[in-house]
């Protein structure tokens, strides 16, 4: 505002009048920046023709940066001469793209006063003008929006802290959130929605026994059958047989992405979604499964590989087994639907609340209605691979000398739904109330009938008067909640998948890459989707301005 007053000095020295001294500087800056007007453009008299082979010989550099700087590709080999057999892939991929046409092959190799731009730090330059242009457009987006988040390192300016729930990072004393909270006592922390999903799911695993039993002998399946090259290819070789059998006798559909062959998944405690995999995958794989077990039984090299295979065929060809694969195969399919939801880069804390409920009615309503239909898929599942099912009407008797404590009416169907089905939904619905139940979520629920979408149908009365009610003693302004409430991430699954762009990106070989060219591969990697979207042309246009070039363009 005082830059705009009437005696501002800055403007009474620009002025109106085009003749000023900051007027005609500026007209001068401009016209230094104007490439095509320069004197040595004038000089060479650049044809109309030579500026369009000129170009399109910058397409072809183009189109190969563009492939490899998504992919996380090295541009440059050990030796990048013409008759070096390690080049690079970015010299290979050009022989590729003119080697069918001798007119564009000419072109890439006899270019004028030897303004071929196939070196090193022509790809540089190429890679920077991406990167400056991923970055223009999430500033423009940025501009357009209301409600933004920005990380810089001025941290009087922090609002917001999200990661993991690690001792070292959200440790009370001597954890990250600690340290940032000495520094700006006002902001505020949020759990990792996805990292807390994650959490409840493998807690809830361990509460049940049967559930922990399983995933130990799921873990052993893997554990023999997946490690193994030899066994693998056995693995795919028996489901390979497999379905074409079934496709023989018509009991299996046709079409595209049907009938895929895959192998076993390995479930990791760290690695959201790979339960759900690991379970999922065991059940396509089951009979090819237990045929490979069976032959590593048979004819294993060692006594010991035949003995832990006997006992895993054993106990995956068992109805316990079989009853908790299906039925956590179900739990997880709602489970991680809402994970995959929350690992988007899009999603709201609101929306984000709404999706967590949803699951939770979801599981309700499994407990409520499905038992019978879970066992009858159970039971339908072990007459397909000749499973013993045991009679649900006979008396249950526990192992392990327990059996005198037990009820002398307690059926097998009993046993089963009360001690598997009903345990294994309430410990999941339990972990999630508590792990999606805590200050944070009361604020963000009550901040959800400030969401103007949809006709203001989440408005309540009641939450409007306990969320103002909270200012004074816990927060100091409104605002500032609905500021939190709209730019607060849901989940770091984007951020955590950046630091892992970095083993991909940062290898072995490209250990003492350039710090610029580094962080101009990373942004092209992360933001493929932005730079894909870049026109070659003005790529070619920026490529030009950044200095004075041999040729014109």
């Amino acid at each position: 505002e005082e830059v705009r007053g009437k005696k501002c000095a800055f403007l009474n020295h620009v002025g109106t009048d085009p003749d000023f001294v900051h007027k005609r500087t500026e007209k001068s800056c401009e016209d230094l920046m104007n490439q095509s007007q320069h004197i040595q453009h004038v000089f060479h008299n650049y044809t109309t023709q030579d500026v369009i082979d000129n170009r399109l010989r910058l397409k072809f550099l183009i189109r190969a940066s563009r492939y490899l700087a998504p992919q996380g590709s090295t541009f440059r080999g050990h030796d990048g001469s013409e008759s070096s057999d390690n080049c690079g892939i970015f010299l290979k991929i050009l022989e590729v793209l003119v080697e069918d046409n001798e007119t564009f092959a000419d072109l890439i190799s006899k270019a004028p006063r030897n303004a071929i731009y196939t070196s090193p730090k022509i790809q540089k330059y190429i890679l920077h003008i991406y990167s400056m242009k991923v970055r223009k457009t999430i500033r423009e987006e940025i501009r357009d929006a209301k409600f933004y988040i920005i990380f810089n390192e001025a941290r009087n300016d922090i609002r917001g802290q999200g990661y993991d729930s690690a001792s070292d990072m959200r440790g009370e004393w001597n954890g990250l959130q600690a340290l940032i909270l000495k520094d700006c006592p006002c902001t505020y922390y949020i759990h990792c929605l996805a990292h807390r999903l994650q959490l409840a799911l493998v807690t809830a695993f361990k509460v049940v026994i049967l559930v922990h039993q399983f995933f130990t002998k799921l873990t052993s399946v893997v554990n023999i059958v997946h490690p193994s090259c030899k066994r693998n290819d056995e693995l795919k070789r028996a489901k390979a047989y497999e379905i074409a059998h079934m496709l023989a006798l018509d009991e299996l559909e046709t079409g595209k992405w049907l009938n895929q062959i895959g192998t076993l998944q390995r479930a990791g405690e760290t690695r959201w979604g790979s339960h759900f995999k690991s379970v999922s995958s065991l059940i396509n794989m089951f009979s090819a499964t237990y045929k490979v077990l069976i032959n590593i039984a048979d004819e294993g090299v060692t006594y010991a590989s035949r003995g832990d295979a006997d006992a895993t065929y054993g106990a995956i060809t068992s109805f316990e087994f079989v009853f908790v694969l299906h039925l956590m195969k179900n739990i997880m399919a709602i489970t991680d639907l809402l994970s995959q939801a929350l690992q988007c880069q899009s999603q709201d804390i609101l929306n984000a609340m709404r999706l967590i409920s949803s699951a939770k009615v979801l599981l309700q309503k499994m407990r409520d209605e499905k038992w019978q239909k879970l066992l009858e898929n159970v039971i339908s599942f072990c007459k397909a691979h000749n499973i013993d099912i045991p009679n649900m009407n006979a008396c249950y008797i526990a192992r392990q000398g327990r059996a005198r404590n037990q009820e002398d009416n307690f059926a097998m169907e009993q046993h089963y739904r009360v001690n598997s089905f009903y345990a294994a939904i309430d410990s999941q619905l339990q972990e999630l109330n508590i792990r999606f139940n805590d200050s944070s979520v009361e604020l963000l629920m009550l901040s959800s009938t400030l969401d103007p979408r949809e006709g203001y149908n989440y408005f309540r009365i009641d939450d409007i008067y306990q969320l103002v009610d909270k200012r004074s003693s816990i927060y100091p302004l409104v605002y500032r909640i609905i500021v939190l409430v709209l730019t607060l991430p849901v989940s770091t699954a984007t951020t955590k998948r950046s630091f892992s762009a970095m083993r991909i990106v940062k290898t072995r070989l490209r250990n003492k890459i350039d710090y610029d060219f580094l962080t101009d591969t990373f942004i092209t990697y992360i933001e493929k989707d932005i730079a894909k979207k870049i026109s070659m042309e003005s790529v070619i246009d920026d490529f030009r301005d950044m200095k004075e070039r041999k040729v014109g363009f």
